[in-house]
């Protein structure tokens, strides 16, 4: 479902940019990672799975902030924060088995318990 909320936000960003561009209104597009927060401190289990606890590539409220400013700026219609974010929407797009592939290999969900941490044995 997750996923499905996020294609679906992108889906009425890009719609609503090609639509009201004709009125002089602009739509920015802003695609963060995971964004420092505490945001992980009040998961619903109490504990954020590990996978993504272990997450070090997090940007910060400011960082976010100055990439909108800087889209603004530039008149971007999207903004990855960090730019990681662009080459992994872009293998989506052009080579969804790579990324199948990609997500298979790193993120298994059979090593997962309920409890977000690895299973043992």
């Amino acid at each position: 479902m997750y996923c499905a909320t996020k294609w679906a936000l992108h889906c009425i960003d890009d719609s609503l940019r090609r639509e009201l561009k004709r009125y002089g209104i602009r739509v920015i597009k802003l695609c963060p990672g995971i964004v420092d927060t505490n945001f992980r401190d009040h998961v619903l289990a109490g504990k954020a799975p590990r996978l993504v606890e272990d997450i070090r590539r997090v940007v910060t409220p400011d960082q976010v902030a100055a990439a909108l400013v800087r889209a603004v700026e530039r008149d971007r219609r999207t903004v990855y924060v960090p730019r990681i974010g662009l080459p992994f929407t872009a293998l989506e797009v052009l080579s969804p088995a790579l990324m199948d592939w990609y997500l298979t290999r790193n993120y298994r969900p059979d090593t997962i318990d309920g409890d977000g941490d690895e299973e043992k044995g």
